[in-house]
């Protein structure tokens, strides 16, 4: 989606955020720095692109590739001390996969963008009272099309939140062994966005291939797709896709999706709208040859194929 007039205060609410990580005396050549970029921003490219831009002259500033990196390191280690207990939740629960999801539903509220002023006790205070909050999933559909899919596309979202990913991705696996499971990361750091090293931290690679779209900017941007990014082409996408954040199914929708999106409440993201073409991510990130009836929205995003 081209860049709104809507975008603009949240571009600039995010630069000043993202200033509290630079030491006060830099602050004033990086806010020159970025009004200079935002000046001559292409209103044609998606809002993530600004905002990826941001963010690599905050670690141009800082010289770093990560300012986030001792932080995402020590959230997805006190997240995974959870996962003994939240394991042993899922295996005595009466549907183990409706429980992981459920649990991945509720771990979209680990958010540590700075715009929205990230607490880790608070929000793992919050995701742990959620849990013994009662609501019911309708995974019947969704079971189904992954028994019968061949590959799954998961984008992750947030490190912390990967955590809990790989607890769903293993309920996947159960569910269909022979599955070629895929989880895309970004190609480098950008705020809390999930890469790699959190992948390999929360042990994703037991149960899909880790794969990198290539790019820092704040999801997946289809022309700055990385072309190593193909796992394999030749695939089909089936009418389904699934978002875990928060929980959606949808069938037979067109595949040019276009909704409001939200997080539940009390979770960090603010009302939205976003715009994109699923099928043109699944070929642009995967190679795939066509797709057909697919649909998406904010959160960790799993799409189903069949060969």
């Amino acid at each position: 989606m081209k860049i709104q007039d809507a975008c603009l205060p949240c571009i600039t609410a995010q630069t000043v955020s993202c200033a509290a990580l630079i030491p006060e005396a830099d602050r004033p050549a990086f806010y020159r720095s970025v009004f200079h970029t935002l000046a001559q921003l292409d209103f044609n490219q998606p809002a993530p692109a600004a905002s990826g831009a941001v963010y690599r002259l905050v670690k141009q500033t800082l010289r770093t590739e990560d300012p986030y990196a001792s932080l995402r390191q020590r959230v997805n280690e006190n997240l995974l001390a959870e996962v003994p207990a939240l394991s042993l939740r899922i295996s005595q629960a009466s549907d183990p996969f409706a429980e992981a999801l459920r649990l991945a539903i509720l771990a979209n509220g680990f958010d540590f963008n700075p715009i929205h002023h990230p607490d880790f006790n608070r929000m793992l205070n919050e995701f742990k009272t959620a849990l013994d909050v009662p609501f019911d999933l309708e995974t019947t559909a969704l079971k189904q099309a992954l028994s019968e899919a061949r590959t799954v596309l998961v984008l992750g979202d947030n490190f912390g939140e990967v955590v809990i990913d790989a607890l769903l991705l293993e309920q996947i696996h159960q569910l269909n062994p022979d599955l070629n499971l895929v989880y895309a990361v970004r190609g480098q750091p950008v705020v809390n966005n999930v890469i790699a090293e959190d992948a390999r931290q929360a042990g994703i690679h037991r149960w899909a291939r880790i794969l990198s779209n290539g790019d820092d900017a704040l999801g997946t941007l289809l022309p700055r797709t990385s072309a190593s990014s193909s796992p394999k082409a030749g695939y089909q996408l089936t009418s389904t896709a699934a978002s875990v954040g928060p929980y959606r199914l949808c069938n037979g929708a067109p595949v040019n999706c276009c909704h409001s999106r939200h997080k539940s409440a009390g979770k960090a993201s603010p009302l939205q709208k976003t715009c994109f073409n699923v099928a043109q991510l699944w070929r642009a990130v995967c190679g795939v040859s066509d797709a057909t009836n697919a649909a998406s929205i904010d959160g960790t995003k799993c799409v189903v194929v069949t060969p």
